[in-house]
């Protein structure tokens, strides 16, 4: 049975033969993980049903005071409806001819405790006779006036007038205590996707699988990240394999991505300690929401935006030709890539501004959680565009420029063979090129389309689905050298003579 978000406990008490008199509806709003709940009731009581949704479930029927009771609630304790127990032609009779009919979901269904229809709840007595009395379903649980809860959040209270207890039950993708903070759409965060995965006060052994298994798999990704970006950087830290701007922004993107995978596996474990052990220091909590999101979106957006401009750099090398000055490019290179980390610098600094702290009561945990308006909703959107789309864009268009444009140069030098021929040579022949930039593109979409096109993270099914394409989309990253120099003649013969040159000195020492 799926524990529900909330559920209202209605308490009777019966007197001789009389109906049972109504003592009291108590609503309950259930935190997560939540399945037990303890009521310390000051009056006696004979009778209670938990009423879920549109159905309602028989927890208690005693004939005598007992001051400690422990009852669970399943499929074999609620209570039909009429409807689903008697056949079509007793359903059609008036309502004191049906009800002579009532014992006889009693007498079929052995297991059947209560049942209900229109205007009587009945119980199943041993005898298995149906024991009916009056019980009101009008009861009206909603607010008035709903000023309590945001975002179409549903009010309910537990009394129409002077209530007790008000409680907001969220439409999908919203949460809090009064359904003010959003957890769907572009950009989502570790935050968002771990949120109602991580059990506070269990040690790590007994977390979830969703939480076990990408720790393990983020560890990987470290691992692998460091690895390549070693190898790339030494594959690049001659001044031979920087001749040009295309080996400077690899370069340049060995050591970001080094710098992301740990800022990603330091992201991680920050949300899953501060979050398993609830005692962290609200300082450290506040420090780590406002920058560990935003820095290492930094680094993301800067490989995404690093990887284009290599290439862009191969298709200027293409349209130039022999025009192609080699000392501009590295100039060049040099400012494109302080721009480009001014810029997203500036695009993403509202991140810091616009997340906070928020405590839940309900809870009793704190989130990380962004205050977004409107219209910084609208320029985030357009952010993770630019810095998804475009680059991607980019790299796709720029693959295109280069076998095309070389496909007509060797067509027009080379008329005796046909057009298809020398593209079939030229796809071949610069195949490096086009593995590296559609394993890129391929790898940073699912990210992106899972936060366009799917549910909310509120619904723990999608979880696998959002951070399956969250890890994905830094695994550009993490095979770098895979991608950008193992395809390569060029870069692996360089790779070959710095390993050489490693060999060497290691000898001489």
């Amino acid at each position: 049975m799926v524990v529900p978000s909330y559920l209202f406990v209605i308490m009777f008490l019966r007197t001789g033969s009389e109906s049972p008199i109504p003592l009291s509806t108590i609503l309950l709003k259930l935190t997560m993980f939540q399945d037990q709940i303890i009521l310390y009731p000051d009056y006696w009581f004979q009778i209670v049903f938990v009423k879920i949704d549109n159905n309602y479930y028989l927890a208690v029927l005693q004939e005598f005071q007992v001051s400690n009771i422990s009852t669970s609630i399943g499929p074999d304790r609620r209570c039909l409806s009429i409807d689903e127990l008697l056949n079509s032609s007793q359903l059609t009779m008036p309502k004191i001819q049906r009800a002579k009919f009532y014992h006889i979901p009693c007498q079929i269904y052995l297991g059947l405790q209560c049942f209900f229809d229109e205007s009587y709840m009945c119980f199943c007595t041993r005898e298995r006779h149906a024991n009916c009395f009056k019980f009101s379903y009008a009861k009206h649980f909603l607010c008035h006036y709903n000023i309590h809860c945001y975002n179409g959040g549903t009010c309910l209270q537990d009394r129409s007038v002077c209530s007790f207890n008000t409680i907001c039950i969220c439409m999908d993708c919203f949460f809090g205590d009064r359904c003010q903070f959003y957890a769907k759409g572009i950009g989502l965060t570790l935050d968002d996707m771990l949120r109602y995965a991580i059990r506070p006060y269990i040690n790590f052994n007994d977390q979830p699988y969703l939480v076990k298994v990408n720790a393990i798999l983020i560890t990987i990704m470290l691992i692998m990240g460091l690895f390549n970006s070693i190898l790339c950087f030494l594959t690049f830290y001659s001044q031979e394999s920087r001749e040009v701007g295309c080996g400077i922004y690899i370069f340049a993107s060995s050591i970001t991505s080094a710098l992301e995978i740990t800022m990603l596996t330091i992201k991680f474990w920050f949300v899953i300690i501060s979050q398993m052990n609830l005692s962290v220091n609200r300082s450290t909590l506040h420090m780590g929401c406002i920058l560990l999101e935003p820095v290492l979106n930094l680094f993301l957006y800067m490989n995404n935006w690093l990887n284009a401009c290599v290439a862009t750099e191969r298709a200027v090398t293409v349209f130039k030709g022999i025009h192609f000055d080699k000392i501009m490019s590295k100039s060049v290179a040099r400012w494109i890539i302080l721009l480009i980390a001014c810029l997203i610098t500036g695009t993403i600094i509202y991140e810091s501004l616009d997340r906070g702290l928020f405590e839940d009561r309900e809870e009793q945990r704190v989130w990380c959680v962004t205050h977004y308006s409107e219209a910084v909703k609208h320029f985030n959107i357009a952010v993770l565009i630019i810095h998804f789309l475009t680059p991607l864009g980019v790299n796709l268009l720029s693959v295109i420029f280069i076998v095309s444009a070389i496909t007509h140069q060797r067509a027009m030098i080379r008329t005796q063979h046909n057009y298809t021929r020398h593209l079939r040579e030229q796809l071949y022949r610069h195949k490096h090129l086009i593995i590296s930039q559609l394993v890129v593109v391929i790898l940073s979409l699912p990210r992106f389309i899972t936060s366009l096109f799917t549910g909310c993270v509120k619904d723990s099914h999608n979880s696998w689905l959002y951070i399956s394409g969250y890890l994905i989309s830094f695994l550009p990253s993490a095979i770098m050298f895979i991608v950008f120099v193992l395809p390569s003649n060029r870069y692996r013969r360089q790779f070959k003579r710095s390993i050489e040159s490693l060999q060497q000195l290691y000898s001489r020492l």
